[in-house]
């Protein structure tokens, strides 16, 4: 987790701006790293039954969307399977469960990790709006007072 490293290096103080959606105005805040929320999650994925015939072709499939799918495989009925063995059972996969899988992965992605979400109130109109948190060059390199 970067930010913790951040927080570990420089502390967990970050300066940020955001502009209002209502009066378009600049709001500079700082904002505690350690107050944001690490989204942990696991999860199995069920896919069809591994039973099925699949029509044999000498023609590999996208190789970048089979890689991606191996990465994302873990385990398969509970066992790790060697590069070989994962890469035959990608590649005999239906393209049903390839598209469940990568489906799963893009939902996953989006809801864990960093919560970036923040709510901020504007110091010019006093209304409140949502924005995210984004890192700027100030992250890895903080601006120093001296």
């Amino acid at each position: 987790m970067l930010h913790r490293l951040r927080i570990s290096t420089y502390g967990g103080e970050y300066r940020t701006s955001t502009q209002c959606p209502y009066c378009l105005s600049t709001n500079e805040d700082t904002i505690d790293l350690g107050d944001l929320e690490v989204n942990e999650y696991t999860d199995e994925v069920q896919v069809r039954a591994k039973d099925y015939n699949k029509k044999r072709s000498n023609k590999k499939g996208d190789s970048a969307l089979l890689f991606t799918v191996q990465f994302l495989i873990d385990t398969v009925d509970g066992e790790k399977l060697d590069p070989v063995r994962k890469e035959e059972f990608v590649e005999n996969l239906p393209m049903m469960d390839v598209n469940y899988i990568m489906a799963h992965s893009t939902k996953l992605n989006e809801k864990v990790g960093l919560n970036t979400d923040l709510t901020v109130m504007c110091d010019v109109c006093g209304l409140e709006y949502h924005t995210t948190f984004r890192e700027g060059s100030e992250f890895f390199r903080p601006t120093i007072d001296i």
